[in-house]
C-alpha cells in the first residue's frame, strides 16, 4: 500500500480453525468478537441480529468448555478417587510389612490376607470404573477373612474405603444423570455454526468498505480488518506450537481423569468416571514417551526471556493450585506454553504423575485457576 493511500478492498483471513481445540476455537471467536463490537456497527454494515446471532454461538461453546472441564463434581471426584487410593495403598501396606511380624499369628494371618487380596494389588493405577469393581470384589472376598483381617487391624480400614468408594459411585452416577439431562448439542454442532456466522460478519465488513464514501470510515475498517487478521495470525501460531510440541512429546494417555474430552471424543483410556483418566481440566494425548515441559533448542530469546519471567511468577502459585485441583504437591510444573493476553492469558501445566496437561488463568486475586482441557 502506498503512504497514505488505502487499498481498493480489504481480505480478513480465515483462521481454518476446524483444528483448534475446543477451548482454544471458544477463544479465538471471543477476541474476535471483541474487536468487532468496539467499532460503530452501522459503519460496518452490521445489524443487532447479526452480532446476537455470533455471541449466542460463542456462548454455547463457553457453556460446553464449562461443563466439560469445570463440573461442579469433578474436583470431589479427584478428592476421593486420591483417597480411595491411599486406603488400598495402607491396606495392602499392612497386608505386607505384616508378613515380617514376629507374632506368628500376626503374620500368619498376613500371609493368609496376601493370598487373597494378592490379585488385587496395583488397582490404584487402573481406569476408575475397573478401580470401583475391582474394590466391589475385595469387599467380597474380605468375607472369606474376616478373622484375619480384624488381627491386621484392617477392619476399620475396610470399613471407610466402602464408605468412600459408595460416595465416589453415587456422586459419579449424579454427574452421568445431570450431563445426560442436560442434552446440550456437541462442539461438532456447535462450531460449524460460530464459524458461519463469523463469516456473515466478515462477509459484512469487506462489504461496508468497499462500498464506504467516507475516508474516515474507510480507515476504521481497514485497522479493524489488520487487527482480526493480527488475531487469527496469533491464534495459528499458538495453535501450530502447541501442535508441534504434542507431536514431538505425546502424553502417555493412561493417567486418571475425571474431566473429559470437550469435543465428545476420548483422548486416552485412562481414569475418568464415565471412562477416562484423573485430570480436573487437561489434555491426554495419545501413547509415547514423557512430555518435557521444559526449554526446547531453537526458541526466541525474547520470547525465552518472557517464559522466564511468567514461569518466576507462576512457580509459587502452583502448590496452591495443585491443592485446589486435589493433585499431589510437586506434580505440576509450568510447560512454557502462554495463550492469549492480558485477562485472558491462559497458562499450560504438565502434570509429571498423570501425564496429562492441564490448564489455568489467573484470577483478579491473583491466584491460579483451572481453565478447560485442550482435546
Amino acid at each position: 500500500m502506498e503512504k497514505n493511500k488505502l487499498p481498493r478492498f480489504v481480505k480478513i483471513e480465515g483462521g481454518n480453525c476446524a483444528r483448534f481445540s475446543n477451548v482454544m476455537h471458544m477463544q479465538y471467536h471471543r477476541r474476535l468478537y471483541d474487536q468487532v463490537v468496539a467499532v460503530d456497527k452501522e459503519k460496518l454494515k452490521l445489524t443487532d441480529a447479526v452480532l446476537a446471532e455470533w455471541r449466542e454461538a460463542i456462548d454455547q461453546e463457553v457453556e460446553l468448555n464449562k461443563e466439560a472441564t469445570q463440573s461442579v463434581h469433578t474436583a470431589r471426584l479427584v478428592k476421593l478417587d486420591a483417597e480411595r487410593d491411599r486406603l488400598l495403598t495402607n491396606f495392602f501396606g499392612v497386608i505386607r510389612i505384616q508378613k515380617l511380624s514376629p507374632v506368628a499369628a500376626i503374620q500368619e494371618a498376613a500371609q493368609r490376607a496376601e493370598v487373597i487380596f494378592k490379585p488385587y494389588a496395583g488397582i490404584q493405577n487402573e481406569a476408575l470404573e475397573a478401580e470401583s469393581g475391582h474394590i466391589a470384589g475385595m469387599f467380597e472376598d474380605a468375607k472369606k477373612c474376616t478373622a484375619d483381617l480384624t488381627t491386621l487391624g484392617l477392619t476399620a480400614v475396610l470399613s471407610q474405603l466402602r464408605t468412600v468408594n459408595g460416595e465416589f459411585e453415587q456422586l459419579g452416577a449424579t454427574r452421568r444423570h445431570e450431563a445426560v439431562e442436560a442434552k446440550r448439542p456437541s462442539a461438532t454442532a456447535i462450531r460449524p455454526k460460530t464459524d458461519e456466522a463469523l463469516e456473515f460478519v466478515v462477509q459484512h465488513i469487506q462489504g461496508s468498505y468497499l462500498f464506504s464514501t467516507v475516508e474516515a470510515d474507510r480507515l476504521l475498517i481497514y485497522s479493524l480488518a489488520a487487527e482480526m487478521n493480527k488475531i487469527t495470525a496469533d491464534f495459528k501460531a499458538s495453535h501450530k506450537s502447541s501442535d508441534a510440541q504434542k507431536k514431538k512429546h505425546p502424553s502417555d494417555g493412561g493417567g486418571k481423569k475425571p474431566g473429559g474430552n470437550p469435543g465428545g471424543g476420548n483422548p486416552g483410556d485412562g481414569k475418568k468416571p464415565d471412562g477416562g483418566g484423573k485430570n480436573p481440566g487437561g489434555n491426554p494425548g495419545g501413547g509415547g514417551k514423557t512430555p518435557n515441559p521444559g526449554k526446547e533448542p531453537g526458541k526466541d530469546p525474547e520470547k525465552e526471556k518472557e517464559l522466564d519471567e511468567i514461569e518466576k511468577m507462576l512457580t509459587p502459585l502452583i502448590p496452591a493450585f495443585e491443592k485446589e485441583i486435589g493433585d499431589r504437591p510437586g506434580s505440576l510444573s509450568f510447560a512454557r506454553e502462554v495463550v492469549g493476553t492480558g485477562k485472558d492469558r491462559r497458562f499450560k501445566f504438565y502434570n509429571t504423575r498423570t501425564k496429562v496437561w492441564t490448564w489455568a488463568t489467573l484470577r483478579a486475586d491473583g491466584t491460579l485457576a483451572p481453565w478447560g482441557a485442550e482435546p
